[in-house]
């Protein structure tokens, strides 16, 4: 597979519910296939959002890793038929953070690694990613 494949997790959401037949569950926006690697991107928006209170940080750290492991449910949907392919590339989680302030993007590297102590079993390595 040399070719790279973007899917957009809101569509494979969408299968995913009808098929186990629930509301839903929480992802990221979409999900990128290349040759060596299969990636969840959740795209977010930090704009006046004080990770530093212990509360909110905690609360940011759930919402991600809620969407670390629903891409990854859906992930092991979509790969249902040939669950080999999971096996064979890296698994990456990425948060791409859109912030106001530049100072912010120090804080989110440590929500980063807080949610890095998640991620055992569903990806082999979560980043960041500031714009």
């Amino acid at each position: 597979m040399g070719q790279r494949i973007v899917v957009d997790l809101e569509e494979l959401h969408d299968c995913f519910l009808r098929h186990f037949k629930f509301a839903g569950i929480k992802h990221g926006d979409y999900l990128k296939i290349d040759s060596n690697s299969i990636t969840v991107v959740d795209e977010s928006v930090y704009i006046n959002k004080d990770i530093t209170n212990r509360e909110v940080f905690q609360s940011e750290v759930r919402e991600i890793v809620g969407k670390m492991w629903g891409g990854f449910a859906i992930l092991i949907y979509y790969f249902m038929d040939e669950p080999d392919v999971l096996y064979q590339k890296e698994g990456i989680f990425i948060l791409k953070a859109t912030v106001e302030n530049p100072v912010f993007a120090r804080n989110l590297e440590w929500l980063i690694e807080e949610v890095k102590s998640f991620k055992d079993g569903a990806f082999d390595d979560v980043k960041l990613v500031v714009v």
